[in-house]
This record gives structure tokens, sequence and C-alpha cells, in this order.
């Protein structure tokens, strides 16, 4: 896992400090852009199981299924703790538009089951794989950065160096083979990265999240996920 630390460490770097502000064109050759579309609730959720309601989950797998065939996601897989994100797709498509219009056609969104978010997220272009057959499914950890209590756009001499002992953890974390996917978000929002942890236990994952300077100092926020996925999909 060395050569993954490494790689994460080179590249995050200028990617994390300044996310929202560099093109595509400035992506080191070793980054990819992603577009990661969050599947949430919709206004028309419920957790009734009617005829109706199991008609548009079948016909919502089978659009996700078909986006796997066609290569437009990469991985997909179910959130397993019920909350408001029901699961999240990574997809590679030519734009942010191209990648809506892939996500909206799907059945349970045109009926207000599901909605979505789409973001432009940078990670590393060996992060995704296809599935190992047959298929089978396996947890990971999926950890949202976001804007902490104390986060602020100033650069200073202080957030350098903690900026600094970030990169430091993200390094240790993929060399120990526990961190196996990171990258920012390229939009500039209050989501300003994601982690993907490999580990036992949403326990485990917390501590190593929590090992994050950035997150001690109230910079950043982790809201971790247990995340269902292809076996192979993942490192």
């Amino acid at each position: 896992m060395l050569a993954l630390g490494v790689s994460l460490a080179a590249v995050l770097l200028p990617l994390w400090a300044h996310a929202g502000e560099q093109s595509a064109s400035g992506m080191p050759p070793n980054m990819a852009q992603y577009w990661l579309a969050l599947l949430l609730r919709g206004p028309a959720w419920t957790a009734a199981q009617t005829p109706e309601s199991e008609q548009l989950q079948r016909q919502h797998i089978a659009h996700l299924d078909e986006l796997a065939r066609a290569g437009h996601s990469l991985v997909m897989g179910p959130f397993m703790d019920e909350g408001q994100i029901e699961g999240l797709v990574v997809l590679g498509a030519g734009s942010l538009d191209d990648a809506r219009a892939l996500v909206e056609a799907d059945p349970a969104v045109k009926a207000g089951r599901v909605a979505v978010e789409v973001h432009p997220w940078w990670a590393a272009k060996d992060a995704f794989r296809k599935p190992a057959q047959p298929l089978r499914f396996v947890t990971y950890y999926f950890a949202f950065l976001v804007r902490g209590p104390t986060w602020t756009p100033e650069q200073t001499p202080e957030l350098a160096r903690l900026q600094e002992a970030h990169l430091a953890n993200i390094r240790r974390l993929a060399e120990e083979g526990k961190l196996v996917v990171a990258g920012p978000f390229a939009d500039g929002g209050t989501l300003r990265g994601a982690f993907v942890f490999k580990t036992k236990t949403l326990e485990e994952a917390q501590a190593l999240a929590d090992t994050d300077p950035a997150a001690q100092a109230g910079r950043l926020a982790l809201e971790l996920h247990p995340w269902l996925v292809p076996e192979g999909s993942l490192p």
C-alpha cells in the first residue's frame, strides 16, 4: 500500500487546499474527475411496502444495473444505516449535466421516491475496478469530509501546517491499507472531500477518522456510513 500512500500525499495537497478552484485540465496525471451521485430520500419516499413501491424499486435497481452494464457507473451501493442518504453511485461522465441526466432518468427519481445530488469529485485513476464474479457484496465505510465549526476560507501559516498534518495522516492510513480511496470535491461547497475506509467495523473506521488533525481541530468533520459494494470494485 506504500505506492497508494505516496500517490495520495503527492496529489492531495494542492487539490484539497484549493478544491473548487482548479479546472480538470489542472489535475495531476494520476487523478481523474468523477461524479458522485448521492441517492437521497425524495419527497415521495415512504417505508411502506406496496405493490407500487416494490415495482418502482425493481425499476430503480434495473436502471442502476443498466448504468453499470453501459460503463457509466464505476461503483455503487446502498448505505446501510437507514439515514437520509440511501446510497451513492460513482459515475464516469463527460460533464455535470451528463451525470445528472444519467441519474435523473431513474424511474424512482422521476416518481420522487429518490432525490439526487451530483458533485464533482477527484480521486485516483485506478480507484475503481470491475467487480469479481459471481457478484458478492462487502462492506466498506464511506466518510464525507464537511466544513467543521472552525472552518474558514482564510489561508494562514497555521492552517498550512494543519493541512500538512492532515495529509500526513492520509498518507499513514493509506500505507496501513485502511484508507483505500480519498479525494476532494471540486464544487467548493460544504462537502470538502471523501474517504473510503477498509476496516472490519464502523467503530474501527471511526477511530481512524478521529485521528485526522483537521477533524481534531474542528476545521473538518467526518460523517461515516457503512457502504455495501460489489466485492473487487474497490482496492
